[in-house]
């Protein structure tokens, strides 16, 4: 089979479908409204709780006319988040939570078009509509796209970014791609590596006076940030790129109790900057400014690294392999507790079949010419490996599976169709391989805190009954969480049962006890790093 021209090098191709885009964005947007309105059901829908309050926090300020509600530079993951969250604030009212998800699975239906865009310029219609459809239909992304997080923006302008730098031939368009890729780094900073990667797309294409467009996408990337360092320096004076968090976030990965995926003592979760910054100033006895803190942390995470390489070594191979599980690690929100409620994300392919039909395709686009539609993956690829594995560091690879999924599909048909059985061999091989990568016992659900989340939200609503079997849902889950006995020892004394309540409390301190333990071991191990 040949490939398919791109249409950028084809002007006798067609102009692209409308129907295909159509088709690809109703039925991406139709699942997304209809796991949205599954989702009602669940108590924690207009009470989220957890790490994205502190986003939910700004967003209402900013709406409410405090346009830089931060004490110093923003620590937040993503930056710009909560402006474009008060923005739908604006035009849909201030904790509009059903609007804004409506909103927000709309646009994403948005990003599954323009993957079907993407995929159909270099590999045809069959490719385009495999393509779009495998990601309108992708359980994971509805699962974000129906979240209060920032995901559905940072894939719409990382995809646009690569759709808009597949097509730049002039310099224009190269800064176009780059005011995309910095939009995107605003939202999410580890992306600024996509934004990096792309400036050696002119070079690698052999694109007629490189450096030219080298430099209009450096000036692209520099204006899609520039908003963020902005704000920095109107917050605090300091010229900080995009966020403080970095150190953080390292350390979390690179430490003596650090585990392939995103792990941190109980007592430090929540909104993670300010708890663990908390803690360093405990260990040093003094105030840190949120700039001096990162750097603090950076540096005990490097020493660590240095200290144990083989630890390292370890935790880099099982992060290689988490890359390509189909388990979805997450917080804030989870995926698994919301498929209690989505008859939506229960029947709707994981990750498994995404990879696995991507596989393929993957080897038809190792080509100079198609190299950048990797940037998304290669960027999730290095943020997994650098950091940890966590669903929403790997979600970012998803344009790029989009595209890879539509090309393997569309090579598979193509080769059966010609009888091209020999040729067939390795793309099936392929898709097998991915498929036993991706099925690997690697993790396992724990979604004990979403169902504590919501038992208290159950409790304070009245419903002593259903918050009861939400608590105890939640000790199914986890036994060894002790919000949850907590929790259970209050609503039995509320329901007059003493003797239960005495019971749940004395399990409940026995793992406190345990846990502080792990914090105590988290505090000896900053303790020990360098002055």
């Amino acid at each position: 089979m040949h490939d398919t021209p791109s249409a950028a090098t084809s002007p006798g191709r067609p102009e692209i479908p409308a129907r295909m885009l159509i088709a690809v964005w109703l039925v991406a947007a139709v699942l997304r409204l209809l796991h949205n309105q599954a989702m009602l059901a669940d108590p924690l829908y207009f009470n989220p709780l957890g790490g994205n309050l502190p986003y939910l926090l700004a967003a209402e300020a900013i709406s409410g006319g405090d346009l830089v509600p931060f004490a110093g530079p923003i620590s937040l993951n993503s930056p710009l988040y909560p402006y474009l969250l008060a923005g739908l604030y604006e035009l849909l009212g201030t904790n509009a939570f059903y609007g804004v998800r409506v909103a927000t699975g709309l646009l994403d239906a948005g990003t599954c078009a323009l993957v079907a865009v993407l995929a159909w310029r270099h590999f045809g219609a069959v490719a385009g509509w495999a393509g779009g459809m495998a990601l309108a239909l992708y359980g994971p992304l509805i699962f974000f796209a129906a979240d209060l997080n920032p995901v559905p923006f940072t894939l719409f302008f990382l995809t646009s970014a690569v759709l808009v730098l597949d097509r730049a031939d002039r310099p224009r368009g190269y800064l176009a791609a780059g005011l995309l890729f910095g939009l995107t780094a605003a939202t999410r900073p580890n992306v600024l590596l996509a934004g990096l990667a792309a400036l050696l797309v002119p070079w690698v294409r052999r694109q007629p006076k490189p450096a030219a467009a080298t430099i209009a996408l450096a000036v692209g990337l520099g204006l899609g940030v520039a908003p963020v360092t902005t704000l920095n320096v109107v917050a605090s004076g300091e010229p900080v790129l995009l966020t403080t968090g970095a150190g953080h976030n390292f350390y979390i990965g690179h430490n003596p109790e650090a585990e392939a995926q995103y792990a941190l003592p109980a007592s430090l979760d929540g909104d993670i900057f300010e708890s663990m910054k908390a803690l360093a100033e405990d260990v040093e006895g003094r105030a840190f400014d949120d700039t001096e803190v990162s750097g603090w942390y950076l540096r005990r995470a490097l020493r660590h690294m240095a200290a144990n390489p083989g630890r390292e070594l370890e935790l880099l191979g099982r992060r290689a392999l988490l890359l390509a599980n189909d388990f979805e690690a997450t917080t804030y929100a989870s995926f698994e507790y919301q498929r209690a409620y989505s008859g939506i994300l229960r029947w709707s392919p994981t990750f498994l079949l995404l990879f696995a039909l991507a596989a393929p395709g993957m080897l038809r686009c190792l080509t100079r010419e198609r190299l950048h539609l990797w940037i998304p993956f290669l960027t999730a690829a290095a943020t997994v490996l650098l950091f940890f594995y966590i669903a929403r560091l790997r979600v970012v690879m998803v344009p790029s599976l989009g595209v890879f999924a539509g090309a393997g599909v569309a090579t598979i048909l193509e080769r059966v169709r010609t009888r091209g059985w020999r040729r067939l061999a390795p793309s099936l091989a392929a898709a097998v391989v991915a498929a036993g990568l991706a099925a690997l016992p690697l993790l396992r659900s724990d979604t004990s805190n979403e169902w504590n989340k919501a038992g208290g939200v159950l409790r304070m609503a009245g419903e002593m009954d259903r918050a009861e079997a939400a608590f105890e849902r939640a000790g199914q889950e986890n036994p060894s969480n002790p919000n949850v006995w907590l929790n259970l020892a209050s609503l039995y004394e509320a329901t007059g049962r003493a003797q239960a309540a005495d019971t749940a409390r004395t399990r409940a301190e026995a793992l406190l006890d345990r846990g502080g333990a792990d914090t105590d071991d988290y505090r000896r191990a900053l303790e020990a790093g360098p002055p």
